[in-house]
């Protein structure tokens, strides 16, 4: 995961080292739900050529001062505060994303 999500996003190196630690699983998580670093590169998330490294900095101010781990709801309160502009859950990585969430099928919180 590492490996790959650097190599297609230069923002995650930058981070990565903003973090000051080796992130673990709860991260993958939050990152991976939240669509920061995947989905269609067409700003769902943070996934575009140049995201919002404002966003990317709070964020990893934020999971580096949290020792929560294993609390995921915690961890999704937190991201939703500090990235109001990616759509969480599974369906933001669809072409109809928005409908789907709005319409109610598909959980916000998938």
């Amino acid at each position: 995961w590492l490996q790959a999500t650097a190599g297609r996003h230069p923002a995650f190196t930058a981070f990565l080292q903003r973090l000051g630690r080796a992130p673990h699983a709860d991260d993958q998580k939050l990152l991976t739900k939240f669509n920061v670093f995947t989905g269609p590169p067409d700003g769902l998330g943070l996934a575009q050529a140049a995201p919002d490294s404002g966003a990317l900095d709070a964020l990893a101010d934020l999971l580096a001062a949290t020792e929560r781990r294993g609390d995921l709801d915690a961890l999704y309160a937190l991201g939703a505060g500090a990235l109001p502009r990616c759509q969480p859950g599974v369906a933001a990585c669809g072409r109809d994303a928005h409908a789907l969430v709005r319409d109610g099928g598909v959980s916000s919180r998938t």
